[in-house]
């Protein structure tokens, strides 16, 4: 030890001279003292590209808190216990006349439910994204559909993190009281392969979103599957199903009739359809959710709507898809009928395909590429290789002055425009985004307003802009 520190000082003296040397050498000779330095934490440090605002409730300082440190960690995913079923009766009012959901009711009276905006219903358990869908109502006429008798389900919501800061802020705040475990997890590699450090897990540590801590379990990768960089489709399933078989697989207490969601960040189901689900039992699954469809921003938003499958029950994720949450995502490969645990699944419960939503009565928001420049220029670079074009490889496509042509004029990087529709305004447009957005406008304005065709307008949630989810 005593020729180890009398080394060190000697490099220490040759660092004018030597300084790369110094740095390998010293690093050396710590691994041989037994230094248990992890070639990986270089990655961890976070990234100067793609800096999210940082939020009112974040620790306004650069050090990791002990308390963040504590509970993510790049190598060791938490467990998370979830209390006990949550009473319908927090949830409901009845009497001898009427049952009604709280959630979808503006008031009562003595004999009836009078509902919000945008729900229907006699107990007003009903969104409208639900409303106009033929395949439930005819599961209502046939008195499947009711709501819950006992208790509410749980709700995990998995998502894959990039870079998608302004989306899992507003997915937070939009469902903080519907969805009781949120799984994140973030990788050391691109979906292309290459290496990236980690940008999520530094920020946590420091207090970002500190009042979700308790709700967010935090998962990171520090491989990369085999083949991946040369079928896309590979590295985007493995990182997919990650959630399932790290992340289910951590949280104590789940039932079978909770609910598993799988979606990406830049997809936010909206809070009445969530509410929906955690409320009601009789609907089948897997289910899904067709989204209002934009890119680059709220404001460009496209004549057709987004379809994803999205999600079905604890029940079906353990015994049909073994915890794969990437099957949830691929019904045609997951639901495979020839499966005997499928065929016994099936005996005991309801399996139909269905969507959330219908035309023009979106069950949430698909904002593809709704970043700034640099945003924009990560996401696609950061594209697996299986989803072509690859627009991130082509250099003169990553040109931040063309890509500032591209969301100023709504064209996308083929030449051809986003929409058939004129830009959208959040004056008029009653789905327009996310209501955490919308009342924290001037933070998220640049995805909200086209930055680049509308600079002197000032447009505030709370005033002539008409929101029916804040009624």
């Amino acid at each position: 030890m005593v020729n180890l520190r009398c080394k060190t000082r000697l490099l220490e003296r040759f660092i004018i001279t030597g300084s790369t040397v110094v740095v390998i050498v010293t690093v050396v000779l710590l691994v041989k003292a037994g230094s248990t330095w992890n070639p990986s934490l270089q990655a961890v440090q976070g990234d100067i590209h793609a800096k999210p605002r940082r939020l009112s409730n974040e620790v306004d300082n650069n050090k990791p808190s002990k308390r963040g440190v504590e509970v993510f960690h790049h190598l060791r995913p938490r467990s998370i216990t979830l209390p006990d079923p949550v009473p319908m009766s927090h949830h409901v009012t009845s009497n001898h006349h009427y049952t009604c959901l709280d959630h979808g009711t503006r008031y009562k009276t003595f004999e009836q439910c009078l509902c919000r905006e945008g729900w229907y219903g006699d107990s007003c358990d009903i969104p409208d994204s639900l409303y106009g869908s033929i395949d439930l109502m005819k599961i209502r006429r046939k008195k499947r559909l009711y709501l819950r008798a006992n208790t509410a389900r749980n709700v995990v919501y998995a998502a894959p993190f990039n870079h998608e800061f302004d989306m899992l802020e507003a997915l937070m705040y939009e469902l903080r009281d519907l969805v009781e475990v949120f799984i994140l997890v973030e990788s050391l590699y691109t979906a292309f392969g290459s290496r990236k450090p980690l940008r999520l897990l530094p920020r946590l540590h420091r207090g970002y979103l500190r009042e979700f801590h308790s709700k967010i379990l935090y998962l990171s990768i520090d491989h990369f599957p085999n083949r991946g960089r040369k079928n896309g489709w590979i590295s985007d399933a493995y990182l997919r199903s990650y959630l399932g078989k790290h992340g289910v697989a951590n949280i104590r207490n789940l039932r079978n009739d909770d609910v598993i969601i799988v979606c990406d960040l830049d997809e936010i189901p909206s809070r009445d359809s969530i509410a929906f689900l955690k409320f009601h039992d009789g609907f089948p699954e897997p289910f899904g959710f067709r989204l209002r469809w934009s890119a680059f921003g709220f404001f460009w938003k496209n004549s057709r709507f987004t379809q994803i499958p999205a999600g079905c029950t604890i029940g079906l994720l353990r015994t049909v898809y073994n915890y794969d949450t990437n099957l949830v995502r691929n019904i045609e490969d997951g639901l495979n009928e020839s499966r005997s645990d499928f065929q016994v699944y099936k005996r005991a419960h309801l399996i139909h395909t269905w969507f959330i939503g219908v035309d023009n009565h979106y069950a949430g928001w698909h904002c593809s590429g709704c970043f700034d420049l640099q945003g924009i220029r990560i996401k696609f670079q950061s594209a697996q290789n299986g989803d072509f074009p690859r627009w991130g490889g082509m250099h003169e496509k990553m040109d931040y002055e063309y890509i500032k042509g591209l969301v100023r004029n709504g064209v996308w990087f083929d030449g051809s425009p986003i929409s058939d529709l004129p830009i959208a305004d959040p004056e008029t447009d009653r789905f327009y985004a996310p209501r955490y957005l919308l009342q924290n406008f001037e933070r998220y304005k640049d995805i909200l307003v086209n930055p680049y065709r509308n600079k002197t307008k000032n447009l505030s949630p709370y005033g002539k802009i008409k929101h029916n989810q804040w009624l």
